[in-house]
């Protein structure tokens, strides 16, 4: 096996993109996305001049001289062939220590188990690739936190395959939010807006869901950053419920008691105008599984939910684009929180992935870096995507 350190970064891409175990996380757009902390590393791995693994690897400084490195949702190769992982681990760590660097870190595309929200009924165990691995790197646990890992270990994902009907997959009670009969008499229209407008329209909600929520987002510069490395192939598309307000205050004029309510609409139409974006998601595309990577809201329309409607529409458009699965995001593994019983109600599977695993190149600064001193904490924080 040959690494290579120079090839051509669209047949690099080109074999994340189709491979079963490639993820958007292992492309040269997200490595642009991440460029202003992260210098990318492009590897591939050939055998008689055919690729047989990929790596982009984000390094980062943790020290004056010595360096994290990263490898999101990879390697991406063939995880049936423990003899191509062996080797593939074996090669980028002897990479990563020329480097200076004293860990290298690795979380594969790989459920550990798929199970059905629905009934909780097992669909798919992955142990066998979990064990394979763990021979070869030290896993860092199957904790139930989400921010125990770089990347959220259990994720909700609405399978699209064999063209199923993504209307019954939403539980009964809410199929009535996620329809036009519901949102259009209330004001509410599901668009796209790709733009630079749409960039300044989410950040503004990612904002006020920032302030609303007490933690720390991305702001405008990186979903700027995220539109432009995406918008060129077509890989990224935002969507908002958009509001128009007129409607709103008429459709809720013929309710009882509601003159409160009226008054308060006028006065939100007065500070905003005519047509609100309400809320926003962004998602991503460019392999089987399109990934919703993040959501925002204005929590003063927040009672009429238009969310649903928001999140339905993303998950139909993967559909009708020949997608296979609709990332809806990260939960927590306790499943007991808002965020989880929200992304339920569209009625996906829950996908447990494997996890983080390490090769330590260093111990002690890997000591230091497990046990959270100050610096390499930030940077921790700083990893999540």
């Amino acid at each position: 096996m040959k690494l290579v350190l120079d090839y051509d970064l669209d047949k690099f891409d080109d074999y994340v993109k189709n491979h079963p175990f490639g993820s958007i996380l292992q492309t040269s757009a997200w490595a642009k996305v991440k460029a202003s902390d992260w210098q990318p590393h492009f590897l591939t791995f050939l055998e008689d001049d055919k690729i047989v693994a990929t790596a982009l690897l984000l390094q980062r400084n943790t020290a004056k001289l010595t360096s994290l490195f990263y490898c999101s949702r990879g390697f991406v190769l063939d995880y049936n062939k423990e003899i191509v992982l062996k080797e593939v681990i074996a090669l980028t760590k002897e990479y990563v220590k020329s480097k200076h660097g004293f860990l290298l870190r690795f979380d594969p595309e790989i459920p550990l188990k798929v199970t059905d929200t629905k009934d909780d009924q097992l669909i798919t165990d992955n142990q066998k690739y979990y064990d394979m691995i763990s021979k070869h790197a030290k896993s860092t646990g199957l904790s139930l936190d989400m921010s125990s890992t770089f990347q959220p270990r259990f994720q909700m994902v609405v399978n699209l395959k064999d063209n199923v009907d993504v209307l019954s997959l939403v539980k009964s009670k809410k199929r009535r939010l996620v329809k036009d009969t519901y949102l259009q008499p209330r004001g509410f229209e599901i668009i796209e807006d790709t733009s630079v407008n749409g960039v300044k329209e989410f950040s503004r909600l990612s904002k006020l869901t920032e302030i609303r929520q007490n933690v720390a987002l991305r702001n405008k510069d990186y979903f700027m950053n995220m539109y432009e490395a995406f918008k060129d192939k077509n890989d990224i598309k935002i969507f908002f419920a958009k509001l128009d307000i007129d409607v709103l205050i008429e459709y809720t004029k013929t309710l009882e008691n509601s003159n409160d309510e009226v008054f308060r609409l006028v006065q939100l139409k007065n500070e905003h105008g005519q047509y609100i974006y309400t809320n926003g998601i962004i998602c991503i595309y460019g392999t089987p599984m399109v990934q919703m990577f993040y959501g925002a809201s204005d929590e003063a329309f927040a009672k009429y939910k238009p969310g649903y409607g928001l999140h339905f529409h993303g998950i139909k458009d993967a559909q009708d684009n020949g997608y296979d699965y609709f990332n809806l995001g990260g939960v927590q593994g306790t499943l007991d929180d808002g965020l989880s019983r929200f992304k339920s109600e569209f009625g996906p599977e829950l996908f447990e992935y494997v996890g983080d695993f390490d090769v330590i190149i260093n111990q002690p600064f890997y000591n230091a870096f497990t046990k959270g001193l100050p610096l390499l904490k930030t940077i921790k924080r700083k990893i999540k995507r």
